[in-house]
């Protein structure tokens, strides 16, 4: 059932057959795009209090369903941050995916990782805790309840908005207005594939007219294998026949990335 429905979604189901499930899901898009509105409006007009932590506070989110890195984009930026300008971060996330809180820790070693929905409480103990000054909002931009110090805001180069429809029609989580709260927009997946990013700038210019907009490449590193903890050469799967598993937002793009090494996917 989901696969289908998300096959609606990203418009895969073209025939005319399915029209009428689009049309429930665009009526559903339509109560799901109000409440956004409501609940929006609600904190502009301070019904609903956003509270401000006692650190640099740095969201990074998307306004799509899954798929664009802010992962490995959150482990990057909270290196730069420790390692290059010397603060002392923590990484703030919800914690809905075991696997993605699992990737943080074990890529960010000396950066603690607090796990919450309440994420001003999060940022509390990171202060009192562990002494931090900053603070990373892992999938923040929707999160109004937390003020933040800089918005960064992740769009897939190849897909930047989907079909162009909120949730569940589409895969936009708010309606791309909304990158006018946008300080820093970062096009990812950016590679040789990509025929060019011109288009999408223009739009995203349009819209968030003083954000800084920047590109991100994904490049594969070599492969680990997890029980050896082994690391093996790019090469090893050259001409090979291989069977992919994958749970991540955009397992296509994974497909695609181990075709170009070489590997002949059978499934």
């Amino acid at each position: 059932m989901i696969d289908f429905v998300y096959s609606l979604m990203t418009d895969k189901k073209k025939s005319a057959v399915f029209l009428p499930f689009k049309f429930i899901l665009y009526l559903a898009s339509l109560i799901y795009g109000l409440a956004i509105l409501l609940r929006g409006g609600l904190y502009k007009l301070r019904i609903f209090n956003t509270r401000r932590a006692p650190l640099k506070v740095i969201s990074v989110g998307n306004v799509t369903l899954g798929g664009t890195g802010k992962t490995p984009f959150t482990i990057t930026l909270a290196k730069i941050l420790e390692k290059d300008l010397k603060k002392n971060v923590s990484v703030l996330i919800r914690g809905y995916g075991w696997d993605e809180q699992e990737m943080l820790k074990r890529n960010l070693t000396d950066v603690p990782v607090l796990v919450g929905q309440d994420r001003f409480r999060s940022s509390n103990k990171a202060v009192k805790l562990y002494g931090s000054d900053t603070a990373i909002l892992d999938d923040g931009f929707q999160h109004w309840e937390l003020a933040r110090d800089l918005n960064i805001v992740l769009i897939d180069s190849r897909n930047p908005f989907g079909n162009g429809h909120l949730f569940p029609r589409g895969v936009l989580r708010e309606p791309k207005r909304s990158l006018e709260r946008a300080d820093i927009i970062v096009l990812t997946k950016n590679n040789s594939t990509v025929t060019g990013t011109g288009s999408i700038r223009k739009e995203v210019s349009a819209i968030s007219k003083s954000a800084i907009i920047l590109e991100a490449a994904h490049v594969p590193k070599h492969f680990y294998e997890g029980r050896a903890r082994e690391v093996s050469d790019l090469s090893i799967v050259k001409g090979k026949r291989v069977v992919l598993l994958s749970s991540i937002g955009d397992p296509l793009y994974f497909e695609e990335t181990v075709r170009n090494l070489g590997a002949d996917v059978i499934e």
